[in-house]
């Protein structure tokens, strides 16, 4: 008797109406936004904004995930040909320059910057008119991905953005995190897979995640990753640790 195969909502896809509806803007294409572009061409998205002032370094190129040749080229472009090579159709605009304000971007922004103030900048830019922003950060042992998909969440990412800023004015630090390790492009891959999935529930009309897991501990929870742990519904604030792989999610509220 054939086994019957389960139904999850990880694996669910979203709509094809809404997906060929719509566009997304990748901002930063280090480690972590390399992934994502890659990702969302994977997942069929028909129109791709790449936004980066760089180039490739030698330094970079292994563990942001570019290839021998691409060493010297800009980053926009060389993500755009791997773009292409995921998929022909996809119609890709390579903006090779620092996000400025008043830059017309697509309804969906993956925010891939390391940055404090350009995360900021690219925040108060698009927070009008964006329909869905994602937020990805990452060093050598935990990340973190921020969602922003409603009234009420882009009100929580708005004052943690705020938050942010003047921790960093106090500590005196420049809001960077660590992408230059050999570990990198593993762990940015992970950050990049739990930003997309973020965004095909929000594709899919998924409710946002207003408490913890298991039911009624709260806003927040965390608990070891493993089978079921990403079964929730669009969440607004995601962390994972790599060494315990323990997964704390937050809530809109």
């Amino acid at each position: 008797m054939p086994r019957k195969r389960r139904s999850s909502p990880i694996h669910a896809k979203p709509p094809p109406d809404r997906l060929a509806d719509c566009g997304a803007t990748v901002i930063g294409l280090g480690a972590l936004g390399r992934n994502v572009a890659w990702q969302l061409a994977a997942l069929g998205v028909p129109r791709l904004q790449l936004v980066d002032p760089a180039r490739v370094a030698r330094a970079q190129a292994t563990c942001e995930g570019y290839f021998f040749e691409d060493i010297g080229r800009t980053k926009a472009h060389a993500t755009a040909e791997l773009v292409h090579r995921v998929n022909p159709a996809i119609e890709v605009s390579a903006h090779v320059g620092r996000f400025k304000p008043g830059l017309e971007t697509h309804p969906s922004v993956f925010c891939c910057v390391r940055n404090l103030r350009t995360r900021k900048t690219v925040w108060r830019s698009v927070s009008v008119s964006v329909g869905f922003f994602a937020d990805g950060r990452f060093t050598k042992h935990t990340l973190r991905v921020l969602a922003v998909c409603d009234a009420r969440s882009q009100a929580r990412y708005a004052r943690m953005i705020q938050r942010d800023a003047a921790k960093s004015r106090s500590d005196g630090a420049a809001g960077r995190g660590a992408e230059t390790s050999r570990t990198a492009t593993s762990t940015a891959a992970i950050a990049a897979g739990l930003m997309v999935d973020q965004f095909t529930r929000f594709l899919r009309g998924d409710p946002p995640h207003t408490g913890g897991y298991p039911k009624n501990r709260g806003a927040r929870a965390s608990r070891p990753l493993g089978r079921g742990s990403l079964a929730l519904g669009l969440a607004s604030d995601l962390r994972l640790d790599l060494r315990s792989m323990k997964l704390t999610v937050g809530g809109t509220g």
